[in-house]
């Protein structure tokens, strides 16, 4: 009986499960066939109010949309309809990220973002922006919102995404645009949360110890641009005299200075949270090569941005467009009308991130007897004050509403305002607060002729601050560290100014002719690699926090190993796996394992021992070395910090990286274990570190290490904001991969220090141009050109990505005519009612 009672309760298990999978598969089928009628039309010919004249669209064999217009309005109408009809719903959900609206669909999980982008103002600030454009640059705006629209209206099948959470777009706005655009800037200016670690430190180590922690990059580096080409640009900078006091600082932490408890890391959540939804910031790689250096006689470009480069849809998409003054290719951000990398047929143009520092956290003191004044200058100044109302999904259909009262000094939006939690009150200082021309500038880029028309349009960005690298087909290169920085009347801008004096206030910007910037250095190349710009020489303070070098000193290294360069090399340097991070380390502390009696660790060091430093797939020493610089860092640090301050000090990757290799350079103190009676020793905790990290991949591997490939562990997967269901993930995600390098190699994979091996950083569009044939580059970005599971587009890139395969950037219509797949004729007049757009 007993056996029949089991027997009986595991077929009932079994029925049970298959009923469940059944279930999911047909939930999965279900949702394929719906997928499939929310396919774009792309062939034939659709009539539209808005346009002037007729447009022709033809979309090549890998979905990339070359559009036709005989006026630059039809042609942003267009941009417009084809952005939408390929990435609707990650329009709308970037758009909803930058208004502060994502609960509306997410619910509770979200509000912490919507109140911190509800706090900075993106939306009121992108207002402001519409109504300082030129008018050409507003018209633009304009008929890209209508193409969007005109779009949108012709839905009869909404993208799944919006069945899924069951609402439907709004009309797009041209502010929608400028708010995205915003948004995309708040990503790439990340030094506040710097501040908030350093202030956390501060108030845990005090401040002197602190200052061993901050930034430290080499005095003599890499540098992107030599002192010698840098110097003379601002020789009669006002500022060059102020610079030292600013290194110094006045800082509200300065050593000796008492100080309250720092606020918690709360204030962290609404951006964290706004990261997993849109993705996570990124560096970036870009060079270019001067026909001296050049197998065809014309410069060589490549980049590959790294911005949300795990995320699907990828956050680019390829177009080109011709008609109206413009005949550009390359990537834009869908949301926004014109490429932010690619080439006419004359320049071309590529960018990094340049981590200017263009945030400042001010500490204020409230009126205790009003707490909507603060103290400024010795009298107290009512703050600016407006009410948000931030709604939120409770159910399918139901909203709730919290309301919030946004309170501004003169610094900034009161980051209390946005968290709870924060014992002080704190604002913020950000460049993109402020309105700027951003928008007209990538007008002018797409334009451009020549390096002065390139200057003239860069002259007109703002945030956030970019290297931008250029070249042209007359054999010119260049560099432009271009937009708005901050000057400081003290500080240096790692740790929180006193608010309540206009001594600490920021004084205007560095004009744009002091920005550092050279035309055909004598090198013959520029690399830009997040790397320092220039040596503390120059007159003007850009920022102290910057990548580690070694990304910039690898591809500098390839450059220079050959006598001239091709395609073909500019992309085996992209996919360059070498890590010189590990190189460094592994020369310092390697040696200590030498004498370690221990038959199973001295064959783990054997392995760092004999190892060429590339992070392959197949490489058993690129784990070993991960774990143990995992292992080695934490333990470093965690006596002092604690394990939860150590976890925020490590996962700022570019304010502790190039300290930590000072600190092992040194043999610094830091490496003693401050709970045990001895007194331990760099080597001594190396040893302890690469003993625990070899138990640790046993724990996790096997006892065989030829087993522990870096490939079983690193994986790269793109994660789609709906993934959180497993039909979500069966629907939407790609992945996951096996994946070389690590965040110091050219080929970036970033791991989270929190999840080690999980890659949330890489390239996340490639480029490389050959100006001896500018009408046939080559390119390619992580997933595809739709967002859409149901097409052939959403994920055909992906395996030509991961194998380091582009495909070719065509600008001549006779180079895709025969292999199109859709050719799509817009035209002016009344709509045609209840066709597929």
């Amino acid at each position: 009986m007993e056996g029949f009672a089991v027997r009986r309760a595991l077929v009932v298990i079994g029925i049970c499960c298959a009923i469940v999978l059944a279930a999911i598969g047909a939930a999965y089928l279900y949702a394929r066939i719906q997928l499939g009628r929310s396919l774009p039309r792309i062939s034939g010919a659709v009539t539209l109010d808005g346009l002037r004249q007729q447009v022709e669209i033809y979309r090549d064999s890998y979905g990339i949309p070359h559009i036709y217009a005989q006026n630059p309005d039809d042609l942003m109408f267009a941009v417009g309809f084809v952005s939408a009809q390929d990435r609707l719903w990650q329009m709308d959900l970037t758009r909803r990220a930058a208004t502060g609206r994502l609960a509306e669909i997410f619910g509770e999980e979200t509000l912490e973002a919507d109140v911190l982008v509800r706090t900075l103002g993106i939306e009121q600030m992108a207002a402001r922006q519409l109504r300082t454009l030129s008018p050409e640059s507003a018209g633009a705006l304009t008929a890209y919102s209508s193409g969007v629209n005109a779009c949108i209206e012709r839905l009869r099948t909404l993208p799944p995404e919006f069945r899924m959470l069951r609402y439907r777009p709004e009309p797009w706005q041209p502010s929608d645009t400028l708010a995205i655009s915003r948004l995309l800037a708040w990503q790439l200016s990340m030094n506040f949360e710097s501040e908030i670690v350093m202030m956390r430190l501060i108030a845990k180590l005090g401040a002197r110890k602190t200052a061993e922690l901050s930034p430290a990059y080499p005095m003599d580096g890499p540098f992107i641009m030599p002192s010698d080409v840098v110097e003379p640009q601002i020789s009669q900078s006002p500022s060059l005299e102020n610079l030292s006091r600013n290194r110094r600082g006045a800082s509200m932490w300065a050593p000796g200075r008492p100080h309250r408890a720092a606020p918690t890391a709360q204030i962290l959540a609404g951006a964290s949270h706004l990261d997993a939804i849109i993705g996570t910031p990124g560096g970036s790689n870009g060079w270019v090569i001067g026909p001296s250096l050049s197998k065809s006689g014309k410069p060589l470009l490549a980049n590959d941005p790294h911005l949300s480069g795990t995320r699907i849809p990828s956050p680019w998409y390829i177009v080109h467009l011709c008609g109206g003054g413009y005949d550009v290719i390359g990537g834009l951000v869908p949301g926004l009308p014109v490429p932010m990398l690619g080439h006419n047929r004359r320049i071309g143009w590529g960018l990094t991130n340049m981590n200017a520092d263009v945030q400042d956290i001010f500490i204020e003191r409230l009126n205790p007897k009003d707490p909507n004044q603060y103290e400024y200058d010795g009298r107290w100044v009512d703050m600016d004050t407006r009410i948000e109302r931030i709604a939120f999904r409770t159910g399918e259909q139901a909203l709730s509403f919290i309301q919030k009262e946004i309170r501004r000094t003169i610094h900034g939006p009161l980051m209390n305002d946005a968290v709870r939690g924060v014992t002080q009150a704190i604002s913020l200082s950000w460049t993109g607060l402020e309105p700027t021309e951003d928008i007209e500038a990538l007008f002018g880029i797409a334009r451009a002729r020549d390096w002065r028309d390139f200057c003239r349009a860069l002259s007109k960005f703002g945030v956030a601050p970019q290297n931008f690298i250029y070249a042209d087909i007359d054999g010119n290169i260049g560099y432009y560290g271009a937009g708005v920085v901050p000057v400081r009347s003290s500080g240096n801008g790692t740790t929180p100014q006193r608010g309540w004096t206009s001594e600490t206030a920021w004084k205007g910007q560095v004009p744009f002719e002091e920005m550092p910037h050279v035309l055909n250095p004598p090198s013959g190349y520029i690399v830009t690699a997040n790397n320092k710009v220039v040596a503390d020489t120059y007159g003007h303070l850009l920022s102290v926090e910057w990548a580690p070098r070694f990304r910039y000193e690898r591809i500098a290294e390839l450059i220079e190993s050959e006598r001239a360069h091709d395609v073909e090399g500019m992309g085996r340097i992209q996919l360059d796996t070498t890590s010189l991070l590990a190189r460094r380390l592994c020369e310092v502390v390697v040696p200590a394992l030498a004498n370690e009696p221990d038959g199973e660790l001295r064959q783990a060091a054997g392995y760092l021992e004999r190892w060429d430093f590339d992070t392959t797939t197949d490489s058993v020493a690129a784990t070993i070395y991960h774990e143990f610089l995992l292992k080695f860092a934490q333990a470093t640090f965690v006596d002092e910090m604690g394990y939860e301050l150590a976890k925020e000090y490590l996962a700022d990757y570019y304010l502790w990286v190039e300290r930590f290799v000072k600190l092992v350079e040194e043999d610094s103190h830091w490496f003693d274990d401050g709970r045990t009676d001895t007194v331990e020793t760099r080597d001594d905790l190396a040893v302890r570190s690469f003993k625990e990290a070899v138990s640790s991949l046993k724990r996790k591997l096997g006892n065989d290490m030829t087993k522990w490939q870096w490939g079983r562990v690193h994986i790269i997967a793109f994660g789609h904001p709906l993934d959180r269901s497993r039909v979500g993930k069966m629907l939407f995600n790609v992945g996951p991969f096996p994946f070389p390098g690590d965040g110091e190699t050219v080929n970036r994979a970033t791991s989270e220090f929190a999840k080690p091996y999980d890659v949330s950083m890489a390239a996340s569009i490639r480029h490389i141009m050959d100006f001896a044939q500018l009408d046939r580059t080559l390119g390619i970005h992580t997933t595809g050109q739709s967002g859409n599971p149901a097409s052939r587009h959403y994920r055909d890139f992906t395996e030509k990505w991961l194998n380091g395969e582009c495909i070719p950037y065509m600008m001549d219509r006779e180079d895709f005519i025969e292999d199109i797949e859709g050719h799509l004729t817009l035209m002016p007049g009344q709509s045609v009612q209840g066709t597929e757009p």
